[in-house]
């Protein structure tokens, strides 16, 4: 299928087309993360998540709803192409995950002549700009992150967690030809599926701070500081998946 990037825009609250420019992928990145939750209910319900085009199409962007890492960052890229970026796919190893399952799909994009990860698909755990890939500390979301080099060919993005820095995810520079085949195949492997399918995730990124749901308690972080609820009903957890997520359920 072709890409909509007008209904795309409309989807993120972009009247215009951002430019191929540094702040253009910087508004774009932050439009998507904003409008487009991180969310795995469908897998929470036993649904193997869709990877074809015109399925991430129909769900993200159609229907209304958020989607994993697979499927946020395969529309960020679609979107990427369309504008005119120079991007390129990474498939990453995430946390503790063994050391051949790559799961994790985000991008490499060059502007202005240098490489910035890009990724539209950590929840409440990755950066709200795009992050240079060097070993310089770079703040965002509140938090501080950092690219480094673990070995030839292969880099770690990282954030500061009290003194010490956390690995979120290892990638190789290697081309990856099938994105949403070998990453579905990953994802949904024996020894990884419990990781998408134990717990529930909701975020949702704000210019302001974070919004969350981690099983049945709700999480909201911003400049007037964090807040914590339980959800009492079914109730009120359908009105906040579908107001405050802006999710079609």
């Amino acid at each position: 299928m072709s890409f909509d990037i007008a209904a795309y825009l409309e989807r993120i609250d972009l009247a215009d087309r951002p430019p191929v420019t540094l702040t253009g992928l910087r508004t774009l990145l932050a439009a998507q993360l904003s409008c487009i939750a991180f969310e795995n209910l469908e897998t929470m319900l036993g649904d193997l998540p869709d990877m074809s085009a015109a399925g991430i199409w129909n769900k993200l962007v159609a229907g209304g709803r958020g989607g994993t890492a697979l499927q946020l960052n395969s529309l960020l890229g679609s979107a990427l192409a369309d504008l005119g970026f120079r991007a390129r796919p990474i498939m990453g190893r995430i946390g503790s995950e063994m050391p051949t399952a790559k799961s994790h799909l985000a991008w490499i994009v060059f502007v202005e002549g240098r490489n910035w990860l890009v990724d539209a698909g950590l929840g409440d755990h990755g950066p709200f700009t795009p992050i240079m890939e060097s070993s310089r500390p770079q703040a965002s979301s509140g938090a501080m992150f950092r690219v480094i080099a673990e070995a030839r060919d292969e880099n770690t993005l990282q954030r500061k967690a009290g003194e010490s820095w956390t690995n979120l995810y290892s990638y190789r520079r290697s081309s990856i030809k099938q994105v949403g085949d070998e990453g579905a195949k990953a994802s949904w492997s024996p020894d990884i599926r419990s990781s998408y399918s134990r717990d529930l995730i909701v975020s949702l990124h704000r210019p302001n701070g974070r919004l969350s749901i981690v099983n049945s308690f709700a999480k909201t972080e911003a400049d007037m500081g964090m807040r914590v609820l339980e959800f009492s009903t079914a109730e009120a957890f359908a009105r906040t998946i579908r107001g405050t997520f802006m999710l079609n359920y």
